[in-house]
This record gives C-alpha cells, sequence and structure tokens, in this order.
C-alpha cells in the first residue's frame, strides 16, 4: 500500500491560495504557475551551469523585491564563493564588500546552514540602512554557491509571495546546476574512454592524462569513481587449481560453470 501523505504540505498548500485569495491575486495564478513552467523550460535548454545562472537571475530580477542581486558560486578547487553573476554590473564591488561583512559578521555561515530559508541581514550601519537577503543553492548534501540581494526600500504587498518563490526559483536553479555539473563529469569520462589509452604491453599499467603509469584498477578508480572489486575469472581459476593439483600429485578439483 501507499504511504499516507505527511498532513502538513496539503495544510500549507490550502494556507497559501488563502492568502493568496485574500490579496485579490487569485486571477494571476495561472499566469504564474506558467511563468514557473518556463523557468524550469527555460533552465533545461541552457547548456551549462552559467547559461542557468543567467537565466536564474532574469527570473530573479522579475520578483521586484531587490535593487542589486548577485549570484556566487562554489569554486572545486579552494571551496570558496567566487562572484558569478551581478545586477546591476556596476554595483559589483558593493555586493562583493556586503558579502565580505556577512561573512566576517557570521550570517553567511548561518545562511549555509538554513536548508530552504532566507537570512536577513543590514546593510550599513544605522536606521536608513538597506536591507539584504541571504540563500544558498544547494541539493542534498552539497552546497553550490549563495545568493545575495539588496531589498529595495518600498517592497511591493505580496512581497511574502515573492520571497517564497524566490526560494523555488532558487531551489529549482540548484537542482539544474546539479545535473549540468554531473553531466558534464559524465560527459568528460566517456571522452577520455573513447580515446586511445596507452598501456604498457609488459607491466600492463596505463599511462593517464597527467603522463604518469599507473594500474588499471587505479585508473578506472580516478577516472570513473567506481569503487573496484576483486575475484578471479574461470580460466585463472583453472590454471591456479591445475597447479595446485599437479604439485600435491592429486587431480585438480572440477570447475562449474
Amino acid at each position: 500500500m501507499p504511504e499516507p501523505v505527511d498532513d502538513m504540505y496539503p495544510d500549507l498548500l490550502r494556507t497559501g491560495l488563502d492568502r493568496l485569495e485574500k490579496l485579490g491575486v487569485g486571477r494571476e495564478l495561472l499566469p504564474l504557475f506558467a511563468a514557473l513552467d518556463y523557468f524550469r523550460r527555460d533552465l533545461q535548454s541552457r547548456q551549462g551551469v552559467e547559461g542557468i545562472l543567467d537565466v536564474t537571475l532574469q527570473y530573479l530580477r522579475g520578483l521586484d523585491l531587490f535593487q542589486t542581486l548577485a549570484l556566487y558560486r562554489v569554486n572545486p578547487e579552494d571551496r570558496g564563493f567566487d562572484l558569478a553573476l551581478c545586477s546591476p554590473e556596476a554595483d559589483r564591488d558593493r555586493i562583493e564588500s556586503t558579502v565580505q561583512a556577512q561573512i566576517q559578521s557570521g550570517r553567511f555561515a548561518v545562511a549555509l546552514r538554513e536548508a530552504s530559508a532566507l537570512t536577513f541581514f543590514d546593510d550599513g550601519p544605522g536606521d536608513g540602512c538597506a536591507r539584504g537577503v541571504l540563500h544558498r543553492l544547494a541539493v542534498p548534501g552539497e552546497v553550490l554557491g549563495m545568493f545575495c540581494g539588496i531589498l529595495r526600500q518600498e517592497l511591493p504587498p505580496t512581497n511574502e509571495i515573492a520571497f517564497s518563490l524566490l526560494s523555488l526559483l532558487l531551489g529549482a536553479s540548484s537542482d539544474a546546476q546539479a545535473t549540468a555539473c554531473e553531466s558534464a563529469k559524465l560527459s568528460s569520462q566517456i571522452s577520455t574512454l573513447s580515446d586511445l589509452i596507452p598501456i604498457c604491453a609488459w607491466c600492463r599499467r596505463i599511462r593517464g592524462d597527467r603522463g604518469y603509469w599507473e594500474k588499471v584498477e587505479g585508473f578506472i578508480r580516478n577516472q570513473l569513481a567506481t569503487p573496484l572489486s576483486h575475484g578471479i575469472c574461470p580460466d585463472c581459476q583453472y590454471q591456479l587449481l591445475s597447479g595446485l593439483g599437479s604439485s600435491s600429485g592429486t587431480p585438480p578439483p572440477r570447475l562449474r560453470n
């Protein structure tokens, strides 16, 4: 029998629809859902993480929440965060300074721990400072990047819904980025295996991309990240048992097919 549905999520859906009705935006639901559907299609149509981030930034601007938006990517070399896109581009220095300040204050680390919630912060001292938002880009078990946005001074009446849409857009973008990275990795592995692989005719070691000669097991493990197990093929087993039988004077046992 199928597992029962968690009642929490239907209730959340019902609550959200009630709020939309109170705000008088029920008629806009169909265009809103269509926009989300087209967003997912646009993500799938782009090649590589850069194209996915570009589409994401365009849709985030449509929320009309932010005066400045930025998307960061995790650098696989040092696991640091590199600024990938900023809108407007002229605010790049400002957003870099803002993010650095949030790293020092600990807000950035808080945002990294939050699975789907927004982390708000004040962009500067005083009562007149602008507010900002951090939201991580992640899939289960891996952080891919970070979103940072500086909010407008006046937010639309539907800002609560817009913040929920922000999480939906960033979640879909993260899934698309993870898929693109995995596809690129598989393509690289297939390309490597489809090329001529130099193998020593005497010791059977394989020369890798960096020019080092390594055992077959190491080459496969490094290229495919696939765990290996060792066994014995029927021919080698027969030769091994034949040798044992001849040395002991007894015939080798018969092998099962």
